[in-house]
């Protein structure tokens, strides 16, 4: 299932101009995104109105990339809710302080395109907020949310987190009676990895040779050897941060070396040094999101 059939119900909408941008953010450069494949996991109650469109996925799979791209192409407002600790009344502090002091009317037009699918926010890195707000602040947060979004004619806010933490927050709006969407985003296949490759140099404006593409495709072959089965193939292939890891390499040897050497695996210590690589990385990259939270 393609991103745009489970947004189907979600305009291009007209952003208000704000006073402060530090929360509530406006995406204005287009990043890199290749589209991740999406499955429905519950579309809702019946006769219960979605208020959210909830996306889960592991981790590196490519969350904040989707919501940010979400965010690019919807022209909605992008929220990394780990900023700050958030509970029952910062979703609604942060409005007033996005929009200023004194500027309740503007707020409470926000509010009601909310509710008419005229403004739409995209609610980040919930994960990494339950570390400072604990599940009883995100409980609330939702609960502040669902509150304010009255009978909303589409669903107005989109929100990313982990499997576990998707769970939690599928649970806390059944128990508060709040309609969701679920969706989860999936591996990239085979194919598509060799696609993400691709449109990573098409976006940057360089041209792979027949050879190099060759090339990259026994790299991967090679790759693979070094893995294990099929599943743990796709789960190691199909992580849009494992293939933008790969991505970045092909270019440094590609492009940036004096010579256009062939690909190879290094072996070093038992282990693959490209695999080491990516793991050192992914891990780095959790390592700064704690970083940043304890900042």
């Amino acid at each position: 299932m393609k991103l745009e059939d489970a947004l189907h119900e979600i305009k291009k909408c007209q952003q208000h101009k704000l006073q402060d941008y530090s929360v509530l953010q406006v995406i204005s450069d287009e990043e890199f995104y290749y589209p991740s494949p999406v499955s429905p996991v519950s579309l809702g109650e019946e006769g219960v109105a979605n208020k959210f469109i909830l996306f889960s996925a592991p981790g590196a799979v490519g969350k904040t990339a989707l919501a940010k791209h979400i965010s690019h192409k919807y022209g909605a407002f992008y929220w990394n809710v780990a900023l700050k600790p958030v509970g029952g009344t910062s979703f609604a502090g942060e409005i007033a302080h996005a929009v200023g002091i004194g500027n309740g009317t503007l707020q409470d037009k926000i509010y009601s395109s909310l509710r008419t699918g005229e403004i739409l926010f995209v609610l980040d890195s919930f994960d990494e907020a339950s570390l400072i707000s604990r599940r009883e602040g995100i409980k609330d947060f939702l609960e502040e949310i669902g509150n304010i979004l009255d009978q909303p004619t589409s669903p107005p806010v989109i929100i990313t987190a982990r499997t576990e933490m998707a769970k939690f927050i599928v649970e806390s709006c059944k128990e508060l009676h709040f309609g969701v969407k679920h969706y989860s985003v999936d591996y990239f296949s085979e194919d598509d990895a060799q696609s993400f490759i691709k449109s990573y140099f098409e976006y940057n404006e360089k041209q792979l040779s027949y050879e190099q593409k060759e090339e990259i495709r026994r790299y991967i072959e090679e790759i693979k050897q070094h893995i294990g089965n099929e599943a743990e193939i796709q789960s190691f292939i199909g992580y849009a941060q494992v293939l933008s890891i790969l991505c970045r390499q092909i270019d440094k040897t590609f492009f940036e070396s004096k010579e256009k050497r062939r690909l190879r695996l290094t072996e070093t210590t038992g282990n693959d040094r490209l695999i080491y690589t990516i793991i050192k990385e992914l891990i780095e990259r959790e390592q700064s999101k704690l970083s940043t939270i304890n900042e």
